[in-house]
């Protein structure tokens, strides 16, 4: 579990995201997964990527077709898998397609993307938390975040431990 505490200036607001692509294998010559926005994306909101791999040795990036610069929101690796989110501040607008790249051989690969308006065009992570989750079945809980500031749109990634239940993004 990865839970990501974003600072903002006005109240946030969920546009759009694709969660299409979950568990696919990420080995040999197809070390990729990619995700596509259903419509495009308006310039300056920020882009918003939950990525999981099954493995905690090799290393995640982010690209996308606008060209934006993904950073790491935060990272956590357990003995088998590894989470991490990636956002693109003050994202370019249009058509996307957001690809993950992991630098070896993983069993799972799952990247979800969403489009949120209404946050920071620059750095803003507040806070991160990595593991401290509980849970089974439908229903799970992170562990604590601690933040500096009142206002936050907390941004929550579950990875199921490679079985094939999917997650749903809101």
């Amino acid at each position: 579990t990865l839970l990501s505490r974003v600072a903002q200036a006005v109240a946030p607001s969920f546009a759009q995201a694709d969660v299409s692509n979950q568990n696919t294998s990420c080995t040999g010559a197809s070390l990729t997964v990619a995700a596509t926005f259903g419509s495009n994306i308006t310039s300056g909101n920020n882009i918003i990527v939950n990525a999981a791999w099954g493995s905690a040795t090799t290393t995640g990036t982010v690209t996308d077709t606008l060209g934006n610069v993904f950073v790491s929101a935060g990272r956590g690796a357990g003995a088998t898998k590894t989470d991490e989110q990636f956002i693109a501040y003050n994202s370019l607008g249009g058509a996307d397609t957001v690809t993950l790249l992991v630098s070896g051989d993983s069993s799972i690969c799952r990247v979800i993307i969403h489009e949120i308006a209404g946050m920071p065009t620059s750095a803003g992570v507040d806070g991160t938390c990595s593991g401290g989750t509980t849970g089974s079945g439908t229903s799970a809980t992170t562990g604590t975040v601690t933040t500096t500031v009142g206002d936050a749109l907390l941004i929550a990634d579950f990875y199921w431990g490679g079985t094939t239940s999917a997650q749903t993004a809101g």
